[in-house]
């Protein structure tokens, strides 16, 4: 493989790691969009590259990915919000298909450092920027600091940190210039991002980085040893405690544990295929209660992958992981990069259980490719196919985009809609509503406008018929997006027809 062609595939993927850094995390629906684009191209460059040359892809894990994106798919059944999960199902799509082009494209282990300073230099816009949020910025009302830079949010920013500390670490101690740079870079927007649990998870990988070093010190210091783990513990326990009385504003600090209770409470919902992806913002206004921080996700990877991909998407991601440590503990080759890319995925994983960073699309991303960094250094057996099925894998991506295309072109169409009905021009609205509609059927929130704007048009005019289009424009929007403030609309709807047309 010419370095041209690689070079080219690895900026691409540094490429694609930029912009979502700089977009909203690839969070939003067109900066997701691109994304899929993106890799779908460099999918197909990678395809025709193998035709030419007859070279075979490796699939390492094969079945037990192809077991989690089934689970992903299959949530769709019982989905909450069709739109958010059918959104959140591509994503992991895409991700995988980053995992399996970096594994493939690498040669040698330069090239994994090429490309992780390629898509780490994107530190440096982001410090510039969180430095100026913090010079610039002031707290919220309630005494909390936010620096996300182009994040969204502080614990997306602290996830992403985390991917980057201890791969530039083991590069800045050989005396790396770039390396030191970006190590400093990283660990200075963790400690701006002022996340707690972020320091703990940076803690954890940490020992497992220097494991060695320790069990050397434990032999000759076993008490100092031992009571520094001690002291580290009370610590630990004291600060979750701290957290725990506290209260931010008028809710209390505690609200992760409710927020815990309702994932569990909405897995019972639907216990196999689970409320499906990005369904668990919708199922919460259900047990919404006052004392607790409204919110949009579970606060926890693991219970939020189990209440919206059920028990089937968590066998699926519990096979890939423990087929992933077996072959972990079978692997002889034993190296600093491995040991950072092992403490750098301890840190991703514990961050997980309390963060929401893999919420969002560009830390799925970059979590996918550091597994396969991490994969691609042990060379572990693997699944082997022919150039044909990778063209024929490529032509389908290209064949299946109109699906999340029709997504983004009908969510402009809404907005449009929703800038016309607010100039007041209601007819124009309309148009806009029906065209989101007719490019996407599962467009809840055109169906959801319309009922809202026939719903007017009845008050205004006591047209019948108006009254009628708002009621089943309503229940299409419920169909697709089972959202409470939905349901208590509809109702109010019904309520006001006649008691015979109920009846009906």
């Amino acid at each position: 493989m010419t370095w041209s062609f690689k070079g080219t595939l690895l900026v691409g993927l540094a490429g694609i790691l930029w912009f979502s850094s700089l977009f909203h995390a690839a969070h939003d629906l067109w900066s997701a969009s691109v994304v899929f684009f993106l890799t779908t191209s460099l999918v197909t460059v990678y395809a025709v590259r193998c035709w030419k040359l007859d070279l075979w892809t490796e699939l390492p894990f094969g079945p037990f990915v192809l077991a989690v994106a089934v689970a992903l798919w299959l949530s769709l059944r019982h989905s909450y919000d069709l739109e958010t999960t059918l959104l959140d199902c591509w994503g992991w799509t895409f991700a995988f298909c980053l995992f399996y082009l970096l594994f493939n494209i690498i040669e040698h282990p330069a090239d994994l450092d090429t490309f992780f300073v390629l898509a780490g230099t994107v530190l440096i816009p982001l410090t510039y920027i969180g430095v100026r949020q913090q010079i610039t910025g002031h707290p919220d009302s309630w005494g909390h600091w936010e620096i996300h830079a182009t994040l969204i949010n502080s614990l997306v920013l602290a996830g992403f940190c985390l991917n980057w500390v201890f791969i530039f670490w083991d590069k800045a101690i050989q005396h790396r210039p770039i390396e030191s740079l970006l190590f400093c870079l990283s660990l200075l927007l963790l400690i701006l991002s002022r996340s707690w649990w972020a320091a703990v998870c940076l803690t954890a990988g940490s020992l497992l980085y220097y494991r060695t070093l320790i069990q050397g010190w434990y032999r000759y210091h076993r008490r100092v040893i031992v009571g520094l783990a001690g002291l580290g513990i009370v610590l630990l326990i004291g600060l979750i405690m701290t957290k725990y009385r506290a209260h931010g504003g008028p809710y209390k600090e505690s609200s992760r544990l409710y927020y815990w209770w309702v994932a569990l409470q909405a897995w019972k919902r639907e216990p196999w295929t689970g409320i499906g992806l990005g369904g668990y913002a919708t199922v919460y206004p259900y047990y919404r209660s006052r004392l607790f921080q409204s919110t949009l996700y579970a606060h926890s990877f693991p219970l939020s992958w189990l209440c919206e991909t059920g028990i089937l998407g968590t066998l699926a991601l519990l096979f890939f992981v423990g087929n992933a440590n077996r072959k972990s503990a079978d692997a002889t080759i034993s190296n600093s990069s491995i040991t950072a890319l092992e403490a750098t995925l301890l840190s991703l994983v514990l961050f997980s259980f309390l963060g929401i960073n893999l919420e969002y699309l560009l830390n799925q991303i970059l979590i996918a490719l550091i597994v396969a960094a991490w994969v691609w250094r042990r060379h572990p057996k693997s699944f082997r196919i022919k150039p044909l099925w990778v063209m024929v894998f490529s032509a389908s991506l290209w064949l299946l985009s109109p699906f999340w295309m029709r997504q983004f072109l009908a969510s402009q169409k809404f907005i449009h809609g929703v800038n016309s009905e607010r100039s007041g021009n209601f007819d124009e609205a309309e148009h806009y509503y029906l065209d989101a509609i007719s490019m996407d059927p599962l467009q809840a929130d055109s169906y959801h406008a319309l009922a809202m704007l026939h719903w007017h048009r009845f008050q205004m005019s006591s047209r019948i018929d108006q009254r009628q289009i708002a009621y089943r424009c309503m229940e299409e929007a419920l169909k697709y997006h089972r959202d409470p403030i939905y349901l208590a609309e509809l109702d109010a709807l019904g309520r006001s027809r006649p008691t015979s047309e109920r009846q009906k």
